[in-house]
């Protein structure tokens, strides 16, 4: 079951970019006007406050679980909520599968690897999704779907490539930042807006 909810305000880190930033720093906090009504079916991911977590846990043999309306084999957007468990990707291995040298350059410090090479894939409409790995029993989110190191041209348009690995905004790089934008929503401090870019 879908369930949604309107957005009362989007937190961003200012230095954000896009694609001319080689979309480093790709991480957003959505504040809801009404909190979801958790259930059985529903429930939180655990942030984990510590950045050491993340050596623990993405290593060459650990498994996460991504979920996401994206772009399937057949090129449309899923209708139904489609879930993948993908493996993680060391550094050398990412870099050295990405396209071209044009595309490691999304390869930034706040980025991970994970995936697959056979057309398993998170693809286009995906973007914003969290990949969370199991620790002791709970679910922790430790990336967030940013950008395929691929893309392919077809009908007259590019999108991902599902045979290239994927690349995660990695949630502890901004760990600080998510605690301070929760710390602020919670005790319903303002956050500093963002100056206009050029």
């Amino acid at each position: 079951m879908l369930h949604k909810e309107l957005v009362n305000k989007i937190y961003i880190i200012c230095s954000y970019l896009g694609l001319i930033g080689n979309y480093i720093w790709d991480i957003a906090i959505l504040e809801l006007v009404k909190p979801f009504v958790l259930s059985t079916l529903l429930v939180p991911i655990c942030i984990d406050p510590f950045t050491y977590g993340d050596q623990v846990v993405l290593e060459p043999g650990s498994y996460g679980k991504v979920a996401g309306f994206g772009r399937t084999a057949a090129g449309e957007p899923s209708e139904i909520l489609q879930a993948l468990s993908v493996p993680y990707v060391p550094y050398s291995e990412c870099k050295s599968a990405s396209q071209d040298n044009e595309k490691q350059k999304y390869i930034t410090i706040d980025k991970f690897c994970a995936g697959y090479t056979n057309g398993s894939s998170v693809c286009d409409g995906d973007s914003g999704g969290g990949l969370a790995f199991e620790t002791g029993g709970l679910w922790y989110l430790r990336g967030i779907v940013s950008v395929s190191l691929g893309t392919i041209e077809h009908g007259g348009s590019s999108h991902c490539d599902n045979n290239l690995y994927s690349l995660y905004t990695r949630i502890s790089s901004h760990i600080t930042w998510i605690l301070d934008v929760v710390d602020r929503i919670g005790h319903k401090r303002p956050y500093p807006s963002c100056p206009d870019k050029p």
